[in-house]
């Protein structure tokens, strides 16, 4: 009987073949951090760039609205029979949802926006921003509501879904001194008959990557100084 001999046989010890598979593992590692970072960052970015597009188009709604208020003098202290003293305020108040600011704000103003084919143009529109606490998360819905000032008001009506996901909405309003108020309301005796001349805009919203630190957009809109009377006078 005769035996073949091994030796000279080529191959990999065990010892290389796991050295083999670490170096492996830790090159595939690599690689998927870095793919994984790369696609978080995209994420990232995609998720800001929608931020800034929805606040850009809600404060360049807000600014035109504002901008174009209107006060009516023969207006304020009555209306059409049946409607309410005072229903074409300007009144903006400072209110909270869950410890944050959730300012609410009317007016009159010529910026009516059209939803329907053939819809009769307003002229003047009674504008309300309200702000709502999202169903299904932890942000915050703020609704424009725009419709006739000779229309009853209805406390369900929501309106139109401005924009989504907000941590906060404030307003504040300054006077011709430039003094800040946190709310304004053309009813009462401080500020009677009158327009604030500036109203600034603060929006917050969600940050999903980092929810503690939300994202703030801020403008301001210049309003007519002065209260229109009949004609088109303004006084």
């Amino acid at each position: 009987m005769s035996f073949k001999s091994s030796k000279g046989r080529s191959g990999f010890t065990l010892l290389e073949i796991m050295i083999a598979m670490v170096i492996c593992a830790v090159v595939f590692s690599v690689i998927y951090s870095a793919y994984s970072g790369t696609f978080r960052n995209r994420e990232r970015v995609e998720s800001q760039a929608n931020l800034y597009m929805a606040a850009r188009i809600a404060l360049e709604r807000m600014v035109e609205d504002l901008e174009s208020a209107y006060l009516p003098l023969e207006m304020q202290d009555e209306g059409p029979e049946g409607s309410e003293p005072g229903f074409a305020a300007f009144a903006g108040e400072e209110t909270e949802l869950e410890g944050r600011r959730a300012d609410t704000l009317e007016f009159l103003s010529r910026a009516h926006v059209s939803f329907w084919e053939g819809e009769r143009p307003l002229g003047i529109a009674k504008i309300i921003y309200r702000v709502r606490r999202h169903s299904d998360s932890e942000g915050f819905d703020l609704y424009r509501s725009d419709r006739s000032p000779f229309e009853g008001e209805d406390q369900d009506e929501e309106g139109f879904l401005l924009c989504e996901g907000l941590y906060s909405v404030k307003f504040s309003y300054h006077d011709e001194e430039g003094d800040a108020y946190e709310a304004w309301d053309s009813r009462g005796e401080e500020h009677r008959n009158s327009l604030p001349p500036r109203v600034s805009i603060t929006l917050e919203f969600l940050d999903p990557s980092d929810p503690e630190t939300p994202i703030r957009f801020s403008t301001s809109a210049s309003l007519p100084v002065g209260v229109q009377g009949a004609g088109g006078k303004v006084s």
